[in-house]
């Protein structure tokens, strides 16, 4: 049984990675700057937009999903908080756990825990009757930023080398892409 000292760990744990991650997100503003936004003149300079600023706006884009999601589930209460227990159980068991998990002294492995939490997760949506709902709040969701990442202007956003490149919008540092007309694809 997890001692309140080790309930205190995990709870500081995902505290301070939920604000780190939060303190990674662009400033409101900039997403909705209503100047920023243009009609792109192909679909290459669409797709390439939408890279780059869902490397850009990862974080914005994520808090507007997940608002979606949950205001999906406004008028269903009990399942709303179905989802959030299987979210924290997500959050406790699998992305903030440091140590391997350990029931009744026995030790279960990341895909078994894994395995696990996917089947709780199948259940609770297929029990709450909410997988509809949650699938066409998600579909939206995700419209909603590719419309966005598409339709606003890269031309004030600047991005450090590393987060470009981490982002796969660079190939690496050192190396830049030509167009694709040229026979060689990497230039020095």
């Amino acid at each position: 049984m997890a001692t309140p000292v080790e309930n205190t760990s995990l709870i500081t744990q995902i505290s301070e990675a939920s604000k780190s991650t939060y303190a990674q997100r662009r400033p409101w503003s900039e997403l909705c700057n209503t100047a920023s936004f243009s009609r792109p003149r192909s679909f290459a300079e669409a797709t390439g937009r939408v890279r780059r600023h869902l490397v850009y706006f990862r974080i914005n884009y994520a808090i507007v999903l997940l608002a979606i999601l949950l205001c999906s589930l406004l008028g269903s209460p009990i399942s709303l908080l179905v989802v959030l227990a299987v979210g924290a159980a997500w959050s406790a068991l699998y992305f903030f756990r440091s140590e391997p998990l350990v029931v009744f002294n026995r030790s279960f492995s990341d895909g078994m825990v894994l395995a696990g939490l996917t089947v709780v997760t199948a259940l609770a949506l297929l029990l709450t009757g909410v997988t509809g709902t949650i699938l066409i709040a998600a579909a939206v969701g995700f419209a909603i930023v590719v419309i966005h990442a598409a339709l606003r202007g890269s031309d004030d956003l600047f991005m450090d080398e590393e987060e470009a490149v981490r982002g796969g919008v660079v190939a690496s540092a050192g190396y830049t892409s030509l167009p694709s007309n040229h026979n060689s694809t990497l230039t020095f």
